[in-house]
């Protein structure tokens, strides 16, 4: 059985073959909506989201892509991989121990010359870091091993 939906009046087009007495006793509208709005402006804003959510995605990507993650300076990188390598070794310290009277000081070539002397000596490596070089260095008695990696 169909019909069109009017004013008020259902109109069948096609005869009945079966009847039941009585009345419509409740009416009640049920509106085609989702969250206030209608199904089609529904369809609509979902679209639209969707499209400004992968638009904002893809250029995301992009910049991502384009710019990448921040690079580390060569004397921060060197420093992660020596904190890795060495995690034994090396101590983080906020500023150095004051010098003693007489303090001898060997500035070395490299970071693996200083791990081997602490080693040697049976000693840790203090390591404080700064904005433009980071500070290694063993101190035994009056003797101060330095290492200075620099920008």
């Amino acid at each position: 059985m169909s019909t069109t939906l009017g004013e008020g009046t259902l109109d069948w087009s096609e005869e009945l073959v079966s009847t039941k007495p009585g009345s419509i006793e409740e009416s009640r509208m049920i509106p085609n909506k989702f969250v206030g709005i209608s199904v089609s402006d529904t369809r609509t804003l979902f679209s639209v989201l969707t499209g400004v959510f992968l638009a904002v995605s893809v250029s995301l990507f992009i910049f991502y892509v384009m710019y990448g993650p921040a690079k580390l300076p060569e004397m921060d990188r060197e420093a992660l991989r020596a904190k890795k390598r060495y995690r034994d070794l090396i101590v983080d310290i906020k500023e150095l121990p004051s010098s003693v009277v007489n303090e001898r000081v060997i500035v070395v070539d490299s970071l693996d010359d200083l791990i081997a002397i602490a080693e040697e000596l049976g000693k840790v490596v203090l390591h404080q870091a700064g904005i433009v070089f980071h500070f290694y260095c063993v101190i035994d008695a009056t003797t101060r091993y330095q290492y200075v990696s620099e920008v």
